[in-house]
């Protein structure tokens, strides 16, 4: 694998790797809950407690469940081709207020932030 070059490149590599990872985590909810199947007309506050909520029952279930775990029954193939063909975290509906120009120069100055921390760490490593 290539080094990352600049500050844009690491973050871009970082962020994609997590964004992986969501994908995955949203393939394996959607396994176990299939309520996350079906496009949700709650307001985005109550899709984000709903989530949550649903996250902190599978680890419950993983903790305290009889052994058989989704991890165990779910072939990982199947998990990663399902939560990558619906966009973003499936079909919870997202009500996005219009952004302003303002916060989208504050979104991005803060991405720049975030990428020049990372790169200033990564570039100190041994």
């Amino acid at each position: 694998m290539n080094r990352p070059r600049d500050a844009k490149e690491l973050f871009n590599l970082r962020h994609s790797s997590l964004r992986n990872s969501i994908e995955r985590i949203f393939g394996v909810l959607k396994k176990r809950f299939p309520i996350l199947k079906k496009q949700l007309e709650y307001d985005y506050d109550t899709q984000v407690q709903l989530v949550n909520a649903l996250c902190c029952l599978h680890n419950f279930i993983r903790k305290e469940g009889d052994g058989k775990d989704i991890f165990d029954m779910v072939d990982d193939k199947e998990v990663e081709e399902e939560s990558y063909q619906s966009e973003g975290i499936g079909h919870i509906s997202m009500k996005h207020k219009d952004v302003t120009e303002k916060e989208r120069c504050k979104a991005k100055s803060m991405r720049d932030r975030i990428a020049e921390e990372m790169w200033n760490q990564y570039i100190k490593r041994p």
